[in-house]
């Protein structure tokens, strides 16, 4: 019968401490050699605490144990902080899973619910059926497979975004060759040819200091809102703070042409007041699902400072005949609470892009540091029947599903957004690194797909069950 093994401790890309404490498994199956789930990277993390102050304490796991459930399997670990204290006496970090494939998380229990759990020795293995043993191959082990990334594409773009709109493709995003100073847009008949050596770039909005429109076009993003081609992106002024802002194509106008753009308007609460009263924002994207129309984007405050929040996602209710005014108050869904979101002084839960599933919207997020290679992409997922305002109406994954040992040579894959090609299939963007010491953001693409049950596969494999 095959079994799931626990353990916890890690070493190479994706796994230097303090990431390597999380809980990593292994499937192992008779007469066949042991394979790491979701290629060696964590599977379980610890959450950190949110202090008083609203700064976040890191938090890690050990001592990893299977435990009773009411149904599927319980696992059950120890809190510790980064100094390996345990931080909560008497308490035991607590999971169930069915399938090994989607995760609940139950935070702290009382460790007098679970007798049999002992932190010297936790039972490690359990027995999974046949059954399971299917599911956990199709999600989490990589099989050969004749698709590989087209990486790299463009040098020095990051957060890229492909549209296909009016039997034209379209390229638009975050400069780095130009200092993250001003928006640029590329046009081709072919997907492939908005990356060929002679595609050419038009700038569509520059710099405008009486505009107070000065640095920082970040995370550019094309969406159809209210029935024209829109775009949102974050801009900051004299004094550096980018903001979410949105710009809208005349009627009839070229998207290549910067006199066929509107001018900028920031984005406003529903009262007229800024989006945000302290802090940055940026990283919007729009989600239109059966229950409404919304925007989320990234939230931050104190950056740079000991009193960091960490950036965090948001998301607000939108009217989309008037998309730059909020139409409910701004929620938080996701802090970094995870050691996958967490790393290299970079406190990241950024770049939220939908994925629609069919009765499912995935909300696709970048956590780690955004030029290193520990960026990776990981998810929320939502009815699209449900209020997306609710936090509780969303399971957040608790690993990342698209990371540096996932794809082969892309390193800190992140930042993502998805597009479909003229033949209906499903594509990712993101950008990337070469390698790990690699400091230049790549754009890169590859095709995703999806299990017979509809759960999308954010790697490149093709042979899904």
């Amino acid at each position: 019968m095959p079994r799931i093994r626990m353990s916890t401790g890690g070493s190479g890309i994706g796994n230097a401490y303090p990431l390597s404490e999380s809980i990593h498994m292994t499937l192992i199956q008779k007469g066949k050699a042991d394979e790491a789930l979701n290629s060696g990277y964590g599977m379980l993390f610890a959450p950190a605490v949110i202090l008083p102050d609203q700064t976040i304490s890191e938090r890690l796991a050990v001592a990893p144990g299977f435990v009773h459930a009411d149904s599927g399997f319980g696992i059950a670990a120890l809190r510790v902080n980064l100094a390996g204290e345990e931080t909560d006496a008497g308490q035991l970090l607590y999971w169930t899973t069915e399938d090994f494939v989607t995760f609940h998380e139950h935070g702290m229990r009382l460790r007098a619910d679970f007798p049999e759990y002992d932190p010297l020795h936790p039972v490690t293995e359990a027995d999974i059926s046949d059954d399971i043993c299917r599911h956990v191959c199709n999600r989490w082990l990589r099989k050969p497979s004749d698709i590989r990334p087209r990486f790299p594409l463009a040098d020095g773009y990051a957060d890229p975004v492909l549209l296909y709109w009016e039997k034209a493709w379209y390229f638009i995003a975050t400069n780095d060759n130009t200092d993250d100073v001003g928006l640029y847009i590329r046009r081709a008949p072919t997907m492939m040819g908005l990356f060929a050596p002679d595609a050419q770039e038009h700038c569509i909005l520059a710099r405008n200091d009486a505009l107070d429109l000065i640095q920082t076009f970040w995370a550019p993003e094309l969406h159809t809102i209210g029935g024209g081609l829109t775009i949102l992106l974050a801009i900051g002024g004299k004094v550096w703070g980018p903001q979410c802002y949105m710009m809208r194509l005349r009627e009839g106008g070229d998207p290549t042409l910067a006199e066929d753009w509107e001018t900028p308007v920031r984005v406003r609460r529903a009262d007229g007041s800024p989006l945000a009263r302290e802090g940055i924002t940026l990283d919007m994207a729009f989600i239109r699902v059966s229950s409404g129309s919304y925007l989320a984007w990234s939230y931050r405050e104190r950056i740079g400072t000991p009193k960091d929040t960490g950036s965090m996602l948001m998301i607000a209710r939108v009217d989309e005949r008037e998309p730059w005014r909020l139409a409910s108050e701004p929620v938080v869904l996701s802090r970094p609470l995870y050691a996958w979101e967490n790393r290299g002084r970079t406190i990241n839960n950024e770049g939220p892009y939908p994925l629609y599933a069919g009765n499912d919207v995935y909300l696709t997020y970048s956590g780690g540091a955004a030029g290193g290679e520990s960026y990776a992409v990981g998810y929320l997922r939502a009815s699209v029947h449900a209020d997306l305002t609710d936090p509780a109406a969303w399971y957040k994954s608790p690993m990342p599903v698209l990371h540096s040992l996932r794809v082969p040579e892309v390193y800190g894959p992140g930042h993502n957004s998805f597009f479909t090609d003229e033949d209906g299939q499903i594509w990712i963007a993101y950008h990337a690194q070469c390698s790990p010491e690699d400091r230049v953001r790549r754009t890169g693409i590859h095709p995703i797909h999806f299990t017979k049950d509809g759960t999308p596969i954010f790697d490149c494999r093709t042979d899904i069950g």
